[in-house]
């Protein structure tokens, strides 16, 4: 009979430590989910350009307010970075806020996650998602509040050479054209030949000359013959 009541006080006692631990959880589970801070900016910076395959660095600024609560509060903001297309979890980073109190409630921290760019040239779609964790005394952390942001970060540069390689062939091709017209006008001017006169001029040049040789020969002739008869008819 005593042994009885001893296991029942042993049962009844672990029964009300779980109901008091189970209390706590949800009093601090419920003051958690009132959501004491909120995100007031979520901006993301990151270098440029990415190249493939690039270890880059996404510093991610978050700022917000909390309101005041009767216990010392710690407060932690975790940064996770997810791939938008896979949903695979690339990158968390955790960073303490610490206590605020009433006569500073804002804050704002830089939370840096450390990714790999994909190996091909792609605009990469990134999903940042944050959350505020508050610690309550004697409880467990807690998410307060989060928020999610989308980003888009292109990696690798864009080809445009083959546009620039095309007219650099474009202006070659017309360079080459306009370089073998100027050269193949000396050759032609070289190939041309003189005209040549034709054939009944030339004879009919020879025939005049001929005929004003004869007129020439026939006209001395005469004059010496007379100039002759002249003499014997003067002695």
């Amino acid at each position: 009979m005593i042994k009885s009541r001893s296991s029942y006080a042993l049962e009844t006692g672990t029964t009300i430590l779980l109901c008091g631990l189970l209390g706590a959880s949800v009093l601090g589970n419920s003051l958690v989910a009132a959501s004491l801070c909120q995100i007031g900016n979520v901006s993301v910076n990151y270098p440029k350009p990415i190249l493939p395959n690039q270890r880059i660095q996404l510093s991610t600024i978050v700022s917000g307010i909390c309101s005041p609560a009767e216990q010392q509060i710690f407060y932690t903001a975790r940064v996770d970075i997810d791939d938008t297309v896979t949903n695979q979890v690339l990158s968390m980073t955790s960073v303490p806020i610490g206590y605020l109190v009433l006569q500073q409630p804002n804050f704002a921290v830089t939370v840096p996650n450390y990714v790999t760019a994909p190996s091909a040239v792609v605009a990469w779609q990134l999903t940042v998602i944050v959350y505020i964790f508050a610690n309550f005394e004697f409880t467990a952390n807690g998410i307060d509040t989060s928020t999610v942001t989308g980003v888009t970060i292109q990696v690798g540069i864009v080809q445009t050479t083959t546009t620039m390689s095309s007219i650099q062939a474009s202006v070659a091709a017309v360079t080459a054209t306009s370089s073998t017209s100027t050269t193949s006008q000396p050759t032609s001017s070289l190939l041309e030949t003189p005209p040549v006169e034709p054939i009944d001029q030339q004879i009919q040049f020879i025939i005049l000359l001929a005929a004003s040789a004869i007129i020439i020969i026939v006209a001395l002739t005469f004059l010496f013959k007379s100039r002759r008869s002249r003499m014997q008819t003067a002695s």
